[in-house]
């Protein structure tokens, strides 16, 4: 979805879609930031371990419940209500292990292109 220069208030909602294949939908961007809201089915994986060397994110959780990979291979409980910080270059994934699906809004800080590089589950 574009947005409208004028747009400032979103609702998630508007952009899951059930049965989506790209479980990931742009809500805005521009030369500072970009904000994505992003959803994973129960028993899913969003993206394989990964970090963005220019580019660090905050996830505000929305809705359901289940797991962050925080670097070390420690996979974190998350859960609606709560926000997770990642600084740039630092491994993270998502995965559901609940039976309800998992939304959130990522914000993303652009620091120069963005660029996703796979890593293991490990950044340390």
């Amino acid at each position: 979805m574009s947005t409208q220069p004028s747009q400032r208030i979103y609702t998630a909602k508007d952009f899951v879609k059930d049965f989506a294949e790209r479980t990931v939908q742009s809500a805005y961007k521009d030369q500072d930031i970009s904000a994505f809201v992003e959803w994973i089915e129960p028993g899913k994986t969003f993206q394989s371990p990964h970090s963005h060397p220019q580019s660090a994110h905050i996830f505000v959780f929305l809705e359901g419940e289940g797991e962050a990979l925080l670097g070390n291979g420690k996979w974190e409980k998350v859960r609606a209500g709560q926000f997770l910080v990642c600084p740039r270059d630092r491994v993270h994934a998502m995965r559901n292990n609940s039976d309800k699906r998992v939304v959130w809004v990522s914000v993303d800080v652009n620091s120069g292109q963005y660029v996703v590089t796979p890593k293991a589950e490990s950044d340390e």
